[in-house]
């Protein structure tokens, strides 16, 4: 997957999804992805549309000078980002997952698939169809 735009861009967003089919779930997927600027973010989306969604990311941080792993919600249009809980990323493989049960979502992080943590706050999402997707963007500028 090459990424272009951000998720709530209405233009070229690079996202894979699958409509959720039931209330409770489970997510898991593994990625080797290794940003280089604050530019490049790749992850796990639970999207509604692109005023509205949660994502898990694996992005380039200024701020950390290295990979880094946070949680961004929209509501709205209204962006939260969980900068207490965004954790250095490393080199190699990250598993993201994320559980659905009811109205509660909650994203978890592992570095090796078997032990996981918590990558923010619980949250509550509205009452509306949803899909999971795995989004990528790099809105660098590239040269022709």
């Amino acid at each position: 997957m090459r990424g272009q735009e951000a998720r709530s861009s209405l233009n070229r967003v690079s996202i894979l999804a699958r409509k959720l089919l039931s209330v409770n779930a489970e997510i898991v997927t593994k990625m080797d992805f290794s940003p280089e600027i604050h530019q490049h973010s790749a992850g796990l989306i639970l999207y509604y549309d692109n005023m509205n969604y949660a994502y898990l990311r694996k992005y380039w941080s200024d701020t950390l000078g290295c990979p880094a792993i946070s949680v961004v919600r929209l509501n709205n249009g209204e962006k939260t980002d969980f900068n207490s809980a965004r954790r250095a990323a490393g080199d190699g493989p990250v598993w993201f997952k994320l559980r659905i049960k009811g109205r509660e979502s909650q994203f978890h992080v592992s570095h090796d698939g078997k032990s996981w943590k918590r990558s923010a706050p619980p949250s509550t999402r509205a009452s509306f169809p949803t899909s999971i997707r795995i989004t990528a963007s790099s809105r660098a500028a590239s040269s022709a």
